[in-house]
């Protein structure tokens, strides 16, 4: 399940700093809960 969330962290790397960064927000959050 959380595999599909590293996947799209990989692709949003590739997108602009603010759409990449408004995305991977909620990752990271995931991550330090």
């Amino acid at each position: 399940m959380w595999d599909g969330l590293f996947d799209l962290d990989q692709k949003t790397s590739t997108l602009s700093g603010g759409e990449a960064q408004r995305i991977r927000l909620p990752h990271k959050l995931v991550q330090d809960w």
